[in-house]
């Protein structure tokens, strides 16, 4: 069977102009579009262009909000909290790590925390332009109104997948790393029950907690 092969640089552009059909601001979509396709090139395909229709629905349903800014509720030199109001998640951390990486330029460390924020898709999409700063940068992520993975010994689930990521800059190529706390990813799972197939290992329990 044979391979596909698109460009890139169309791909994100055909991404960002349907964001923008659905009426999102063209700097906003360029990011989303960015971050959803380099989630492809470093492999999370689970978590790459796949989301893009997600993501289009949840802008139809006002579930990703499309106007305003992010709140401060509190700012400190080397850390600030933020209100994200269901703003457009990858461009929310986008402009956190920005934020961050101006207070560890100056500081030497920096942390932006974000409540409330819409799905921000592949954690590792985030870590090649930190690196390129000489800077370590580190995400994590957690939607306790998505409780799929339960404690260990335990049958019912209470917390998310939990993943984080981390970029390390090095003389050469950067390493990045992108985990999940939980054994597989809510992603890997939905596209493995809709393709009619099994998980490549026994990740999920039943209700007696057995795999």
């Amino acid at each position: 069977m044979s391979t596909k092969h698109y460009d890139a640089d169309a791909l994100t552009t055909f991404a960002s102009a349907l964001l923008v059909a659905k009426g999102m601001h063209i700097s906003r979509a360029d990011v989303v579009a960015h971050i959803l396709l380099e989630g492809d090139l470093v492999g999370h395909t689970t978590h790459g262009l796949q989301l893009l229709g997600p993501y289009l629905k949840s802008i139809e349903s006002e579930a990703m909000k499309l106007e305003g800014e992010p709140e401060v509720l509190s700012a400190r030199p080397v850390t600030e909290l933020w209100d994200g109001k269901y703003l457009v998640g990858p461009w929310l951390v986008d402009q956190a790590f920005k934020t961050a990486a101006a207070m560890a330029r100056k500081f030497g460390t920096g942390t932006v925390v974000i409540r409330r924020c819409s799905h921000i898709g592949c954690l590792a999409a985030y870590m090649l332009p930190i690196t390129e700063q000489n800077l370590l940068g580190m995400l994590i992520c957690s939607d306790p109104a998505n409780s799929t993975v339960a404690p260990h010994c335990g049958t019912t689930p209470v917390y998310s997948p939990n993943p984080i990521a981390a970029g390390i800059p090095t003389d050469g190529d950067p390493v990045i790393l992108d985990i999940s706390m939980s054994t597989t990813t809510n992603g890997l799972c939905m596209r493995s029950k809709k393709a009619g197939k099994k998980l490549p290992h026994p990740w999920v329990k039943d209700h007696k907690g057995m795999a």
